[in-house]
């Protein structure tokens, strides 16, 4: 009977033991996914402010294009052509 006992026991110290490190696992789980998230997001952010540059620079250039285009118009209409382009 004391056998039954002692094995019972042991049972339930190893179960409690797997039972308290799957809990930990769980915690380094989710606290890995929250730094993940978090990285996911600022990665998000850096992407998107690339692109708002990108564009701002396409804008840019497209204005001074427009810009240039616009000189030529007029000086073709002055009758004068601009040979630096």
């Amino acid at each position: 009977m004391i056998i039954y006992l002692m094995i019972g026991f042991l049972i339930g110290v190893v179960a409690l033991f797997c039972f308290l490190y799957i809990k930990w696992l769980e915690s380094r789980l989710e606290e890995t996914i929250k730094q993940l998230d978090n990285s996911n997001r600022k990665n998000e952010q850096l992407k998107q402010e690339i692109n708002n540059a990108q564009i701002r620079k396409n804008i840019e250039e497209n204005n001074r294009l427009q810009s240039d285009n616009d000189v030529d118009q007029l000086l073709e209409q002055g009758g004068y052509l601009r040979n630096n382009k």
